[in-house]
């Protein structure tokens, strides 16, 4: 939970320039592979590092973050519907889906399972921090779909 916090408020911070990623990646890698020291990251090849933070976007972006959704009602999701005044909009700044960072999105979402397993599964801060993110959102999802109804 911890290092997938860390990576989430890592990108929301980055910015976009080659040395931004270098320099993100840099201090986010040894936060989320305990064992590297910044000094190691530093000394290793550009395309060491981009390797490792692409291989770590991956098992972010493809199956962690997918894995929020286990947690998501059955119900149907509703789309919006394309409306013509979307153009105008857009070009006078009305547009507030652009304004949604995905990364606060993804924290927002941790902070809800973080408070969740606090609740819910009577862990301490420090053990929900501990414990890893897919195996916590199953029991999660389990001790949620298994609570006894309450009448009234």
């Amino acid at each position: 939970m911890r290092q997938a916090k860390r990576y989430a408020e890592n990108m929301r911070d980055m910015g976009d320039t080659i040395g931004d990623v270098l320099q993100g990646m840099t201090r986010l890698l040894p936060d989320v592979f305990g064992t590297l020291r910044p000094a190691d990251v530093v000394g290793a090849s550009v395309v060491e590092v981009l390797t490792a933070a692409k291989a770590l976007h991956f098992v972010m972006q493809e199956i962690v973050t997918p894995s929020f959704s286990m947690l998501a009602d059955d119900t149907e999701q509703v789309e919006q519907e394309a409306s013509v005044f979307d153009d105008y909009d857009e070009e006078n700044g009305y547009n507030e889906a652009a304004d949604v960072n995905p990364w606060e999105t993804c924290l927002e979402i941790l902070d809800t399972i973080t408070q969740a397993s606090i609740k819910i599964l009577r862990e301490s801060f420090s053990e929900t921090m501990n414990e890893e993110l897919i195996p916590l959102i199953q029991a999660l999802k389990y001790a949620i779909d298994h609570q006894p109804e309450k009448e009234g």
